[in-house]
């Protein structure tokens, strides 16, 4: 099979992805509460849209993959959205949280949702095995290290998730309020609590982690250069120095040799934020604390 015939059998995740939230975009006004991408689909978005400056070694380019797509989504939507896109779902109720509801992308008949004749498939399964299986999206209340009222709460709803820019692809398409995705700050978060929660491939996230890295150098950059408030950046800021401050960020660097300090510095002190009276007033007692927390977790670990 030649490479042009390739591509025409099967759509790329991410590009499955974008279908997908164009045709939620059609229906937005429809959904109750946002609908929120995660898991490593936000990844993948994030690495495609800062490709110009992302590493392309073979682990890079593996952790800045995903096959199927994960959604934040309130029950009461999860059969509008589904219905849009003419795919079955079944409702998780005999499942605990976060799992809500499952969807395959085929329709009642078996037929496998297609876009110009090109096909919605698991594509691990079809490049390994050469089986034509639909692709899974999964819809949870809350990814791994959050909590509901993080996603429920206005304020920390716009700190933890930024919209989605379907415009990257679509360019008739703008931002929605309702149609959103983790922020690389909650991308690393959650990694994290996967890495340190008993998950199968541990080097998997950890190079995930490492690819994020980069993408939060970038994401502030951005947030810089777009003219946003900087009491907003302040609390992007803040929300960052969490995260690396966490225990986990500790036990990452400890046990896989993977600092998020230097992260937290290049973009406190190279990027001169506020024109300098970060560095100068506060950077000194989260450099302290970052330090003290890591030496904690280098001597239990």
């Amino acid at each position: 099979m030649s490479e042009e015939q390739e591509i025409q059998t099967y759509i790329h995740p991410l590009d499955q992805l974008f279908l997908l939230n164009r045709e939620l975009a059609e229906i937005i006004n429809d959904i109750d509460e946002p609908v929120i991408v995660v898991g490593g689909q936000a990844i993948a978005y994030w690495n495609a849209r800062f490709q110009d400056y992302m590493p392309n070694d073979e682990n890079s380019i593996r952790a800045g993959q995903s096959t199927d797509i994960d959604y934040i989504a309130r029950l009461q939507d999860i059969e509008t959205i589904v219905n849009k896109w003419g795919a079955i779902v079944a409702i998780a109720t005999n499942h605990p949280p976060p799992q809500l509801a499952l969807s395959t992308l085929r329709d009642s008949c078996g037929k496998i949702k297609e876009h110009d004749g090109a096909k919605f498939l698991n594509i691990d399964d079809y490049l390994q095995d050469r089986v034509e299986r639909a692709n899974i999206v999964d819809f949870i209340d809350a990814p791994r290290g959050f909590d509901l009222r993080e996603f429920r709460d206005r304020g920390k709803l716009l700190l933890t998730t930024t919209e989605f820019d379907l415009s990257l692809v679509y360019e008739d398409f703008g931002l929605s309020d309702k149609l959103r995705i983790l922020t690389p700050i909650s991308c690393i978060k959650s990694r994290l609590s996967n890495l340190f929660g008993g998950i199968k491939e541990p080097r998997l996230e950890v190079d995930r982690i490492k690819l994020l890295r980069v993408i939060v150098s970038i994401y502030f950059i951005e947030l810089l250069s777009s003219g946003e408030k900087e009491r907003y950046i302040k609390k992007q800021l803040d929300y960052f120095a969490e995260v690396v401050g966490s225990t986990e960020g500790a036990k990452l660097n400890a046990l896989y040799s993977v600092d998020l300090r230097d992260v937290f510095e290049y973009v406190a002190t190279d990027l001169n934020l506020f024109n300098g009276k970060y560095i100068e007033k506060q950077y000194p007692y989260v450099r302290s604390h970052f330090d003290h927390t890591y030496e904690v977790a280098l001597n239990r670990n």
